[in-house]
């Protein structure tokens, strides 16, 4: 009998947090934006930063699944995108207008936490995995 039960709590908080914070940004920079906002000088950057996210429906049904191959290969999907998105399609910061006072960075959203919270979920996954090929 397997004592052991895999708990993501800690890194679905983060991957949630993180979330939130490219929502956040992607609201920041969008055309509707008002006030002292940074803003991409192309939408079709802001459509970029949404495919950072829209993956994420694949992880949560695995997760409620339960079902940790299929966990590992998605996060091996989402750590390919990101690499992917970080390799041609990354923002510089020369590509952002800045109004008002807001520092250059304030609201850049950071894809490598991005890849170390989903690296985060496969290393607690991997041992499941182990276990319930050995069943």
């Amino acid at each position: 009998m397997n004592t052991q039960e895999l708990n993501l709590t800690s890194e679905l908080a983060r991957l949630l947090y993180y979330t939130a914070h490219i929502a956040t940004t992607i609201r920041q920079r969008s055309r509707q934006a008002t006030g002292r906002t940074h803003r991409l000088k192309n939408g079709k950057d802001i459509w970029q930063l949404a495919d950072t996210l829209h993956n994420f429906d694949l992880l949560g049904h695995a997760i409620l699944a339960n079902n940790p191959q299929t966990m590992l290969r998605v996060c091996d999907l989402l750590l390919k995108d990101y690499q992917r998105y970080i390799e041609r399609y990354a923002v510089p910061l020369a590509n952002v207008e800045i109004s008002g006072n807001i520092k250059a960075g304030n609201y850049m959203v950071d894809l490598q936490e991005g890849m170390e919270i989903i690296t985060e979920i496969k290393t607690r996954v991997r041992p499941f995995t182990k276990m319930a090929s050995a069943h």
